[in-house]
Formats: C-alpha cells, sequence, structure tokens
C-alpha cells in the first residue's frame, strides 16, 4: 500500500517460486527501462527461523506450521517438479 501511495508500480509474487521470482524481476527491469519509474516488488515468503537472536519463534508457532512449510514450499524441490527449466 505504501509503494502505491507513492505512484509506484507493484507486484507480489510467490517468494518461494523460482520462476515467479525471475519473471517478476524480468518484467520490472524491463518496466525500469522503459519508462524510467520505479517499481516495488513484494515477495511473499514464510520466515522458518527465529527473527533474531532473542525470538524464540517455537513460543509461538506449532513444529507442525513449520514442517508443512519446509515439505509443501521448499522452492528447490518446487523448482524441481517444474516442466519447463
Amino acid at each position: 500500500a505504501k509503494a502505491k501511495s507513492f505512484g509506484m508500480k507493484t507486484i507480489r509474487v510467490d517468494g518461494y517460486d523460482a520462476l515467479a521470482c525471475y519473471r517478476a524481476t524480468k518484467m520490472a527491469r524491463e518496466y525500469i527501462l522503459e519508462l524510467g519509474m520505479p517499481v516495488f516488488i513484494e515477495y511473499m515468503t514464510y520466515r522458518i527461523g527465529d527473527h533474531s537472536p532473542s525470538d524464540h519463534s517455537a513460543l509461538y508457532r506449532d513444529q507442525a506450521e513449520i514442517d508443512h512449510y519446509l515439505k509443501h514450499n521448499n522452492p528447490k524441490l518446487r523448482l524441481s517438479r517444474e516442466k519447463y527449466i
């Protein structure tokens, strides 16, 4: 919302999908070169680890939640399943 309020083009992309990230970045680059305007790319991801050394995310997240993201949103596994690499 903040980027849009400054008149910037925004793109939201699945940060676990390597090809989607590549395409979004490529599109943003082309837009910038063509129009000379900035682009804000938001890569949607899930923080697996703690925020900092003083954060203990196990206090407010189930291990099952973390395991779900590791299993279903692993970027390397998702990329290996792509048909058009």
